[in-house]
């Protein structure tokens, strides 16, 4: 039988193609060639479930990565819709053929990337949430804050907090942005998870505006777990979740309504992941496996900071995640990524941005040059025979 998703979305796939097959119409011409045709309906089709990353931008129908985008593709996006084929992405651009060489203005903490019409945005810590843009990824200018006065309900559900907003992610979804972030203050699980939405990352856009969603999901002095770091993944089925946690009883993750894009009332927990110094989760989909990348030690104290990057996978997205070796990440494992060297120390609370079968490394580490200062590291990922990341 298959389900509800499957069925609208084979409605709609069904309806252009007919219109390409009639010339009846150029309603469904959504990349704007003047031609209704497979293109269309694949981007259509896949912009309904959440899979493209920008704005019906023709290379994602391209999805077996051959340069022609035919009958081919759309069989394939049909295997990916009745769940025969567990993942399905866009081909992208080889992130391994860019030199990382970065410059510019690279102040930031907690860093997280995506790339909206061209342009590469970082979102990162500070006071009302940062964030900086760069034309070709490598050059950064800061681009101010999202909130100019942070929205009030902050300073009544956290009162320590001071303004400073962390670990932001930024997730696109049916045709929005949306920012997770964390209000807390250091060494507390008085915290909460704060959401805000936009239809376009550019500035300057007439259409630009950072709309308040309130909270999401809190923590208390008494709770076991921390509500801070979240990440925005989805399961096989495109359906959202979010991962999160900081110290205390570890990395959890719970389910989103996607309508709302938080949890439901009836939400339930899942513990992912666990160390005695754990935090910052970020989970990729990638050849059948979830893998859950996690921050190790100690940040915040720059050179004196112990802040390593591990990983760890599993088929299911509730888990149970394991590394390399088979140890289970609720009992410390986690796969070494990087833990530095003598000049970037401590480096952590990393995102993973993938493009086709590419991807890179996004995280802070502390310059040992710049007396300890947090700075932005991007660095390709790579893919070992096995399926495990290393750079």
């Amino acid at each position: 039988m298959i389900n509800k998703k499957t069925f609208i979305l084979t409605m709609i796939l069904t309806y252009i193609l007919f219109a390409a097959a009639t010339g009846s119409s150029t309603a469904g011409d959504v990349n704007n060639n003047g031609v209704v045709d497979i293109v269309d309906a694949l981007l259509t089709a896949q912009y309904y479930v959440g899979l493209d990353p920008q704005d019906f931008d023709t290379s994602a129908a391209d999805v077996n990565c051959d340069s022609v985008i035919d009958i081919v593709d759309a069989l394939r996006i049909a295997q990916y819709y009745v769940g025969l084929v567990a993942q399905l992405e866009s081909c992208g651009e080889d992130l391994y053929s860019i030199q990382w060489n970065l410059s510019g203005n690279l102040d930031v903490h907690d860093p997280v990337i995506i790339k909206h019409a061209g342009i590469w945005y970082i979102f990162h810590t500070a006071t009302g949430i940062g964030f900086k843009s760069s034309n070709d990824g490598l050059y950064w200018q800061d681009r101010g804050r999202i909130f100019a006065t942070n929205p009030s309900w902050h300073k009544e559900m956290v009162p320590d907090n001071d303004g400073n907003l962390w670990a932001p992610d930024i997730f696109y979804f049916r045709g929005t942005y949306y920012l997770y972030y964390s209000v807390s203050s250091f060494g507390s699980s008085h915290s909460v998870i704060g959401l805000a939405t936009n239809t376009t990352l550019n500035p300057d856009d007439s259409s630009y505006r950072w709309v308040d969603r309130g909270d999401v999901i809190r923590s208390y002095d008494n709770s076991n777990y921390n509500c801070i770091d979240p990440n925005i993944v989805l399961d096989d089925n495109g359906e959202p979740w979010m991962s999160f946690g900081s110290f205390w009883s570890g990395i959890k993750l719970v389910k989103l309504d996607p309508d709302t894009m938080k949890p439901p009332s009836n939400y339930q927990f899942f513990s992912i992941a666990n160390n005695d110094t754990i935090e910052a989760p970020f989970i990729v989909r990638r050849n059948g496996y979830y893998y859950l990348f996690v921050s190790h030690g100690y940040c915040c104290r720059g050179v004196d900071s112990t802040y390593n990057i591990r990983v760890g996978r599993s088929q299911s997205l509730t888990g149970t995640y394991t590394d390399r070796n088979g140890v289970n990440m609720m009992n410390g494992g986690g796969t070494l990524v990087d833990d530095g060297d003598s000049r970037w120390i401590g480096p952590g609370h990393n995102a993973v941005y993938l493009s086709g079968n590419t991807a890179i490394l996004v995280n802070h580490a502390y310059d040992a040059q710049s007396n300890g200062a947090a700075r932005l590291q991007i660095r390709p990922l790579y893919w070992d025979s096995a399926g495990w990341p290393y750079l």
